[in-house]
């Protein structure tokens, strides 16, 4: 069975780095991680990763959550919004896109990995449930 392919969208190249090594230490293939939304949708585009870890605030004039309603318009896999900010403003507008996880900055690796295995397992019953659904219609 192949690594589950994963995405880190982080702006910081220093946590960006320690993300991608601690995923790597867990088993999973990182990609070149991006700094921006344009960036990001390139390596979407050319790579299809499994998931993303998106950061919500990103240098640039798009956020994390911009690249979250793009991921779901166009390429329709999970993601997991990063983020130093817990505030209600933030985490309001983060649910509007419907993540498959909210981590705080700092985490554990123990937080990387439930959240990612939650949100891979989440999405495969969603894909399971369709695909039972368009044959029952079918």
């Amino acid at each position: 069975m192949s690594k589950v392919k994963i995405l880190v969208v982080e702006d910081e190249v220093i946590i960006a780095d320690n993300l991608c090594d601690t995923l790597d230490e867990l088993n999973y293939e990182t990609l070149e991680p991006a700094i921006n939304y344009t960036e990001a949708l390139e390596i979407i585009s050319a790579e299809k990763p499994d998931i993303a870890i998106l950061d919500i605030e990103l240098g640039g004039r798009k956020t994390g959550i911009d690249l979250a309603i793009e991921i779901k318009k166009k390429y329709d896999f999970p993601f997991i919004f990063l983020t130093s900010n817990a505030d209600s403003a933030t985490l309001e507008k983060a649910k509007k896109v419907n993540p498959s996880g909210y981590l705080v900055k700092p985490f554990t690796k123990e937080e990387l990995y439930t959240s990612i295995e939650i949100a891979l397992h989440n999405y495969s019953e969603k894909i399971s449930e369709k695909a039972t659904t368009d044959l029952i219609v079918k």
